[in-house]
């Protein structure tokens, strides 16, 4: 049976034991030709139906939708909240742990369909622990199922597809991600929703799938548009997500003062609205874009990443953690403080290495220019050949973060004295943005000198 039949049923064995008919279910709010098509499977209920029918059949709505009983409710929001703090903690396999105990094997209640394990808080959390142990066939499933299971093109489902358009893009699958981005985007559009965060966010994506397919312009057009619908609207969180992603774009083109000056303003409005998480996130951007915009003041950014990390390992995620002390690790070299730098990018390693995660590179770049500003090159030769192998594994999508790894790559082979390396890093480091590079010289073969096609004589 499908979820939505299981669902019916129980909808409809509950009313039969209660003696009622489907009108009398239904009442004033649900008409019973609606609530025949729903005990039938043939129509899904919506979380508004469910509501009314659980308070009218006395029982809940995670009854109704997923099979849970009553009595099980309390001990799976438990659960629940348990497996958000472990996913918190960096701990995904606690986290798949605890939700799979409401699994159809689960030994703590009734059997729950396999679709409905991906609903609702406790679906998307156990995606993110999927993705966070690089079990990405198992995450896409996951968010294929959650689309599924929602009204197709409804901001909800456009909301669902965001998700899948970031797996996609970490996938190294631009094509994919910027067909389901315009199918969702459309959505937004539609509903003049263009100004919210979901949709901000969208478009950032599709932006970043056109360009990776070599739209660049295409990509910037989309942003300018949905950077006018923000400013439009009174919407500071939205507003903030534009100031964002044009930080990020002015970054990107080497505008650095204005990168800096637009991430400042993203994070004021962060702080207006009390978003701290949001907001740390910010603050690792703004460091960084402070120390490229003014390479004097390196030792204020490597001040304000000591502060971010501290709050980070408190309130933030895992990912917003490595992140952080990646671009610490980075600007510690940078400030002249080689010790520091290799020992965080031991902590990074530590917790990194073989997970096949894309920050490991970066982290094995990080120690090779620890070791490198301490005097031991031999020591760093072999961290960056381990980062080398790493970046090679990546996809050439274009992502920005992977370019500057090559290019940092390459920076190290020169100072090692080995040119043939560096232009090896430079080449792939091209080949990453989407550049075709020609064939080396000796692989041209010479020119045939054409035969004069006419008799006139030539003019000296």
């Amino acid at each position: 049976m499908t979820p939505d039949q299981l669902t019916g049923s129980r909808v409809r064995t509950l009313r039969k034991s209660l003696g009622l008919s489907q009108a009398e279910l239904g009442g004033d709010v649900l008409s019973a030709s609606y609530l025949s098509m729903i005990e039938s499977g043939a129509r899904r209920a919506s979380v508004a139906a469910l509501r009314h029918l659980a308070d009218r059949l006395g029982t809940t709505v995670d009854h109704l939708a997923l099979g849970l009983e009553p009595d099980c409710r309390a001990a799976a929001e438990s659960r629940l909240a348990l497996a958000r703090l472990a996913l918190h903690d960096g701990r995904p396999a606690d986290c798949l742990t605890l939700l799979d105990q409401d699994g159809p094997a689960g030994p703590t209640g009734p059997a729950v369909d396999d679709a409905c394990r991906w609903d609702g808080e406790a679906g998307a959390a156990r995606i993110r622990a999927l993705e966070e142990l690089a079990r990405t066939d198992e995450a896409v499933h996951g968010h294929e199922t959650r689309l599924s299971r929602l009204e197709a093109d409804s901001p909800a489902w456009a909301e669902a597809a965001t998700e899948l358009v970031r797996r996609h893009l970490a996938d190294g699958a631009p094509a994919s991600a910027a067909a389901l981005a315009e199918r969702a985007l459309a959505v937004y559009t539609d509903r003049g929703l263009l100004w919210t965060d979901p949709a901000v966010r969208l478009a950032t994506q599709l932006a970043d799938a056109r360009a990776r397919q070599g739209d660049s312009a295409g990509g910037r057009a989309l942003l300018a548009e949905v950077h006018r619908a923000v400013l439009g609207h009174p919407d500071e969180p939205g507003r903030a997500a534009a100031y964002r992603d044009a930080a990020l774009a002015a970054h990107e083109a080497g505008r650095h003062r204005e990168a800096h000056t637009l991430a400042e303003h993203a994070l004021a409005l962060h702080r207006a609205v009390d978003r701290r998480r949001d907001g740390l996130t910010l603050r690792v951007l703004s460091a960084i874009l402070l120390a490229d915009a003014e390479p004097d003041r390196v030792a204020e950014a490597v001040e304000q990443l000591h502060a971010v990390r501290a709050e980070l390992l408190a309130h933030g995620t895992a990912e917003q953690l490595t992140a952080c002390e990646l671009a610490l690790a980075e600007h510690l070299v940078r400030q002249g403080d080689s010790t520091a730098s290799e020992g965080l990018a031991d902590t990074l390693l530590h917790r990194l290495t073989g997970t096949g995660h894309p920050h490991e590179a970066r982290a094995r770049l990080a120690k090779a220019e620890a070791l490198l500003a301490a005097a031991d090159p031999a020591a760093a030769a072999h961290h960056l050949g381990l980062a080398v192998d790493l970046l090679g594994t990546l996809p050439r999508n274009g992502d920005r973060r992977t370019v500057e790894c090559w290019r940092r790559a390459a920076t190290l082979h020169q100072h090692l004295g080995d040119p043939e390396a560096a232009m090896h890093a430079y080449e792939q480091a091209l080949r990453t943005t989407g550049h075709t590079l020609p064939p080396a010289p000796w692989l041209i073969a010479p020119a045939t000198p054409a035969t004069p096609t006419t008799t006139e004589p030539r003019t000296r």
